[in-house]
């Protein structure tokens, strides 16, 4: 005798499923069956297991109609119900639905060339928060976590902090528009192609950078040594 065939879940079904784990969690799932009809605990929790992608082998590039999707649902859903938002785009699982939120799609991102008052503030930062990048996102406004560590290991930072080092410049010339437009195109290497007349510098433009007085030539020798692959992870600690 053949086992009853189980009907396929339906898109109401999948919708009061997710309903009742956003009103009680991915664990009670006595009270969540009580929320789908027909369904047990044992069938809630396997269809939320294949909605949630949770085994998504998946490493192709996310297409424009997948970013579309996913920003869709981040309206209607919002930016933190990741489980449930994963639930709508299938193959893909909370993380990736995350990190391609806060890496790409997020409107807030700030996508515009770096200015030398963020790189100031970078310095400092790392100075506080070693290589922990997102404990310094809630201080660069529109940077992202891997936006930040990009910037700390790329070479027109590299060259920024190096050029203000080895002039002996305090905090505020790291900050002038003149010291920048004195330099000359950077290396793909590093550090040879430095200007050789020295800008005069602007007064100090932010108080945040005050405490950097005298620390110039130290970072850059700490920059010059480090390994650009170290702390390739989102934080470093």
């Amino acid at each position: 005798m053949k086992a009853p065939a189980v009907a396929r879940w339906s898109p109401d079904e999948d919708a009061l499923l997710r309903g009742a784990i956003r009103q009680h969690g991915a664990r009670r799932w006595d009270f969540v069956a009580l929320a789908v009809p027909h369904r047990s605990q044992a069938s809630c929790s396997a269809r939320w297991e294949e909605l949630q992608s949770r085994w998504a082998r998946t490493r192709q590039a996310w297409t424009e109609h997948e970013d579309e999707q996913l920003s869709a649902v981040v309206d209607t859903e919002g930016a933190g119900q990741w489980t449930i938002v994963a639930s709508f785009l299938p193959g893909r699982n909370a993380k990736q639905c995350r990190e391609r939120w806060h890496h790409q799609l997020n409107p807030s991102i700030k996508r515009e060339a770096w200015s030398t008052d963020e790189d100031a503030l970078l310095v400092t930062l790392q100075q506080k928060f070693g290589n922990a990048w997102s404990r310094m996102v809630p201080h660069l406004p529109g940077r992202t976590d891997n936006a930040i560590k990009n910037r700390w290991h790329s070479a027109s930072f590299r060259a920024r902090v190096q050029y203000a080092g080895s002039h002996d410049w305090g905090p505020g010339d790291l900050t002038s528009e003149s010291q920048a437009s004195a330099m000359a195109p950077v290396s793909p290497l590093g550090f040879d192609g430095y200007a050789t007349g020295r800008a005069t510098p602007s007064p100090l433009e932010s108080s945040v950078v005050d405490d950097l007085e005298g620390m110039w030539a130290d970072v850059a020798a700490c920059l010059i040594d480090e390994d650009p692959h170290e702390g390739d992870g989102h934080d470093g600690e």
